[in-house]
This record gives structure tokens, sequence and C-alpha cells, in this order.
């Protein structure tokens, strides 16, 4: 196995799987956890999985510096075939949409589940009427009948209302959308 990890790209568990194409008799290829000895000529064909992106370096013969598969022909001098693995996460926002109720989030509010009068308390609920009598009584934006945080905001400010924290590998790029 091979884990490499250079300037801000992801780091995945790469197992490197090994071939030879038309070896001659008397020479092995032997690999390690990271070296390959073969003989000067050979075509060797390197194979990785546990990322969704590729980038292969080390030697001009490439065959492929953007797949999951490549091969390259074994030269006279040592040579440092690099795989570096990129992938794809995404992570949502623990109960985003509201629909585990009062859970999976951070808040300066004052929660109460049956009145939201005084300013800075908040409720979870299907209807901003059943816990406020001026508001409006409509659902919410994806279904009509879901949960979502119902506010009466904050006289004072900076009141943080929601926050959740979320684990990310070290070096991610993250975008948030």
């Amino acid at each position: 196995m091979l884990c490499l990890q250079r300037g801000l790209k992801h780091c995945a568990m790469i197992i490197i799987g090994l071939s030879t194409n038309g070896v001659m008799a008397q020479c092995a290829v032997n690999a390690s956890v990271d070296t390959v000895y073969a003989c000067v000529g050979d075509t060797v064909t390197v194979w990785a999985n546990g990322a969704d992106q590729f980038e292969w370096s080390g030697t001009s013969t490439l065959s492929c510096l953007q797949c999951d598969t490549t091969s390259f022909v074994v030269g006279n001098q040592n040579q440092a075939i690099v795989v570096e693995g990129s992938g794809v996460a995404n992570m949502m926002a623990t109960n985003g949409d509201f629909s585990s109720g009062n859970t999976g989030f951070s808040t300066n509010y004052t929660y109460n589940s049956t009145s939201i009068w005084n300013e800075g308390t908040y409720a979870v609920g299907p209807n901003p009427n059943s816990v406020h009598p001026n508001f409006g009584s409509w659902g919410d934006h994806t279904t009509g009948t879901g949960n979502y945080m119902l506010v009466n905001g904050s006289t004072s400010g900076n009141t943080m209302l929601w926050q959740q924290t979320i684990q990310f590998a070290p070096n991610a790029q993250v975008t948030m959308t």
C-alpha cells in the first residue's frame, strides 16, 4: 500500500497492483510495499484504487498520467513512480433539514417548543404560527410539511443563531454549497 500527499490534495489509501507485459523468463518482477524490481526494458503496469482521481508522475514513459492504471518502461536507473489520489466527499450538515427536531447544532438562542413570543427564542417545527400568534402559517421551502428553525430574532447583536462543527481531513480543500 502506498499513500502519498503533496500540496493540498486529499490523500487516499492507494493500493498498488503490479503486473508485467512480456517479461523475459529469466527476469522476475518483485514488489514490496513501495518498491518494484524488474529488468531494464520491461513494461510494468501499475494500478491504484481508493480515490476518485489519480495523478501519476516520475518518468516520461508513463502511458497515462491521470488514469487508475498506467504502464511504464523500466529504465537503467532507479525510478520513483508516484501516484497521488484525491477524491470528493460530501459532508452534509447533521440534521440540516431539522427532521430530527432540536438536535445536531449549537445556538445562543433560547429553545422553547411552545412559544417564541420573546426575542432571542426559537423552536423547531413545521408551522411558525403554532409558536407565535403574529407569525404566518406556511410550510418549509422543500416539502411544505417538514420542520425548520422558527426564530424570533435577538435584540442584542452578534448572537449566534446556528452553528455546527464538521471535521475534515487535514489539508482538505472545502467548497460550501
